[in-house]
C-alpha cells in the first residue's frame, strides 16, 4: 500500500481509497438510494439532495466517522463507512457499498482488503468489525474468506420483506490478518 500525502489517498494496485468530497455529495446520494444498498441497511429509506447535505456537513464534523470513495483505475465504484471510531481501545465498524456494475466480480474483495489495511496500517486499529444482515450470504462469505470472525447477533434487528432478520456481528484482529 503506498500513501500519497497531497492527495490523501491510499493505494494498492488499480484501487484507491480517498476521502469523500463535496463533488461527491450527489454520487454517494445515489448510491445510497440504490434499493438493493438500502435493503441491507439498517435505515432504508431514501435520501434527498437536502438531506445529503446536511449529512455530509455533519459529518465533516465528526470524530467518530468518515466516509471514503473507493477508486478503481480512476472511477468511483463504491463507499466505505467508518463509523464507532474508537482511538483509545483501537477498535472500528467498517461497511462498504459497491455500485451495482461492480458487484460480484472481485471488487468487494479488493476494495475490502485495501480497507482492513488502511485501518490497521494507518489508523493502528487493533479491532475492526461490522454487521452483516443475515440473508446477505455474499457478503458473509467475503468477510469469512477474508478472515472474519462470527461475534454474535442482534437477533430479528431488521425488518424486511415482511419477515424479521438477524445482524450478525463479525469481527477481525490484527493478529487475524
Amino acid at each position: 500500500m503506498i500513501k500519497l500525502e497531497n492527495s490523501h489517498m491510499y493505494c494498492s494496485g488499480k484501487y484507491n481509497i480517498r476521502i469523500i468530497e463535496a463533488k461527491d455529495i450527489d454520487w454517494a446520494r445515489k448510491l445510497h438510494n440504490d434499493p438493493e444498498v438500502l435493503f441491507m441497511l439498517t435505515d432504508s429509506t431514501f435520501v434527498s439532495e437536502i438531506q445529503q447535505k446536511v449529512w455530509y456537513e455533519r459529518l465533516s464534523l465528526s470524530n467518530s466517522s468518515r466516509r471514503y470513495v473507493i477508486e478503481y483505475e480512476g472511477e468511483n465504484i463504491g463507499l466505505i463507512r467508518l463509523d464507532d471510531i474508537d482511538l483509545l481501545n483501537r477498535s472500528i465498524c467498517v461497511g462498504l457499498d459497491i455500485k451495482k456494475k461492480y458487484r460480484r466480480n472481485g471488487h468487494g474483495y479488493h476494495s475490502f482488503k485495501l480497507l482492513i489495511k488502511y485501518c490497521f496500517d494507518e489508523l493502528n486499529m487493533n479491532r475492526i468489525w461490522l454487521l452483516v444482515a443475515s440473508f446477505n450470504i455474499n457478503a458473509i462469505g467475503l468477510y469469512n474468506k477474508l478472515g472474519f470472525k462470527e461475534e454474535g447477533r442482534q437477533r430479528e434487528r431488521l425488518f424486511r420483506n415482511g419477515k424479521y432478520s438477524d445482524y450478525i456481528m463479525m469481527s477481525i484482529l490484527r493478529s487475524e490478518f
